[in-house]
């Protein structure tokens, strides 16, 4: 995913951890992200130039799975939001109050594109539940951690929605 760095919001450490805030493009559209990097240096990230990442959704809890784009309508959790977007939770004020840390945080919504057989091949772990999904023009790789996963069951094509942490690490 080609993503635009603004600013760190905080420096990696010594292992490369930090919270990056960038934007990213769809279409005519652009929309910012915060995410934690994963093994990124300071100077690795460059503020003048797009850089290729690869971008990780953690789901926060189980998502929300509908069948088809009816069935995502007519629910009323969903009201109003559509079929694929995305709100960088992460960026907002809670409550209003500054002061407030920012978190790597997205509330999601897209179609399944491909559920993958054995998330040990990508460095997660046996049981993990590793599907990518599609919004707005891009893909992400999204995971449900494995004490998640019971009775939880998505299909290429359903429709996800919820709440994520939003991880990446520039490729190479």
């Amino acid at each position: 995913m080609i993503l635009f760095a603004e600013k760190w919001v905080r420096k990696p450490n010594s292992e490369g951890k930090g919270f990056l805030h960038a934007w990213v493009e769809s279409g005519d559209t652009e929309y910012p992200i915060l995410f934690e990097t994963r093994g990124v240096s300071v100077d690795a990230v460059s503020f003048d130039d797009e850089q290729e990442w690869e971008v990780v959704l953690e789901c926060a809890d189980r998502p929300k799975i509908y069948s088809d784009e009816a069935s995502f309508l007519e629910s009323e959790e969903q009201s109003p939001m559509d079929m694929e977007s995305a709100i960088p939770i992460g960026l907002l004020l809670l409550n209003g109050k500054v002061g407030n840390e920012p978190f790597p945080g997205i509330v999601l919504s897209g179609i399944v594109e491909r559920i993958y057989d054995d998330p040990s091949q990508y460095g997660f772990a046996d049981g993990d539940l590793l599907y990518s999904v599609s919004c707005m023009e891009h893909e992400y790789l999204a995971v449900l951690k494995a004490e998640h996963t019971s009775d939880v069951v998505i299909s290429e094509g359903d429709i996800v929605s919820g709440a994520y942490l939003v991880q990446g690490r520039l490729k190479a």
